[in-house]
């Protein structure tokens, strides 16, 4: 038995830990988790007073609330190949703000994050399809959550005591019924673009899109012209941007890594705001930012920029 009093950073180096292995322990401050862990059980550290978690890709098999009643838990890194959150796995982490999922997940469990009272950003992959029974039921400060079209299943009060959400989604999907149903506000997440003829270039720019936008797919051609590039400000409004594409037929605007650059690679246009991922090293290439590129970013944490870039604003 470990000595309660004794315990704040332990090394673990097992493959699989059982139920409630260390529950309850209160002075629980850090677990290095090993990258050949396979199985943690259920409740194996709820209560415990973890302040930062790291699962490793090897975790395989995951208990119901293993985090569960975690107050201190403040940051979470989950890069496990599972395929669901199990119940009540992050229940009453009180001091949890924000969580990003990674690609795979296709099930959120009942319960799994209900009760995070600081949680105000919840990044979910496109995989997921369900979403079971209070999910994120309490979780008052979440103000808005995307749904992907792809969601099939959310249950009834999957979001139940959310007064301050809205949650973002496609018309006539999954998550517009059960926004409907629970009384939660919907924001229509489709694309709508507005463009500005610029006889000079014989073409279109972008001026703008709605700022529920979260899919931007832009065009080579509009009205029989091409699209030559962006307004000033074009992007201004584009709180909830995730993902921009452009076609392939384009010549004059390309997409680097989920990045809008003009078609020479020179000028970043465009960081979408909800785009995945903390830490961003411009590429060397890159010698103008552009007015608002990096605007309502909510996710990045650092942005090293070279020496290269001479302006960051969008010279024309």
């Amino acid at each position: 038995m470990i000595p309660q009093h004794t315990v704040s950073t332990f090394a673990i180096r097992f493959h699989a830990f059982g139920a409630y292995a260390f529950a309850g322990i209160g002075t629980l401050e850090s677990i290095v988790l090993p990258e050949n862990l396979n199985t943690i059980g259920s409740s194996a550290f709820s209560g415990t007073g973890i302040q930062m978690l790291k699962l490793p890709k090897s975790v395989t098999t995951l208990g119901n609330g293993a985090w569960m009643n975690c107050a201190a838990l403040r940051e979470v890194q989950w890069d496990a190949a599972l395929t669901k959150i199990p119940a009540s796995t992050f229940e009453h982490c009180t001091a949890l703000t924000q969580i990003e999922l990674p690609d795979g997940i296709v099930e959120i469990g009942a319960r799994a994050f209900s009760g995070n009272e600081s949680l105000t950003n919840v990044t979910l992959p496109r995989t997921v399809r369900r979403i079971e029974s209070a999910a994120f039921e309490g979780c008052r400060a979440l103000t808005d959550i995307l749904l992907w079209p792809d969601v099939e299943e959310i249950a009834a009060d999957a979001f139940a005591n959310c007064e301050n959400l809205t949650i973002r989604g496609w018309k006539g999907s999954a998550a517009e019924k059960a926004a409907t149903s629970q009384g939660v506000n919907f924001a229509a997440a489709d694309q709508e673009i507005s463009y500005t003829l610029n006889a000079a270039q014989d073409g279109y720019l972008v001026s703008g899109c709605d700022e529920n936008t979260v899919l931007l797919v832009l065009p080579a051609v509009h009205n029989g012209l091409p699209v030559v590039g962006t307004a000033e400000n074009a992007f201004a409004n584009c709180k909830y941007l995730q993902e921009v594409r452009v076609e392939a037929e384009s010549v004059y605007l390309q997409v680097c890594d989920g990045i809008l650059m003009d078609a020479a690679g020179k000028t970043l246009l465009l960081y979408p705001a909800r785009r995945a991922g903390a830490d961003l090293v411009i590429d060397e290439n890159v010698t103008a930012i552009a007015d608002y590129a990096f605007a309502y970013c909510q996710n990045l944490r650092s942005i090293t920029i070279g020496t290269q870039v001479a302006t960051m604003r969008l010279t024309r």
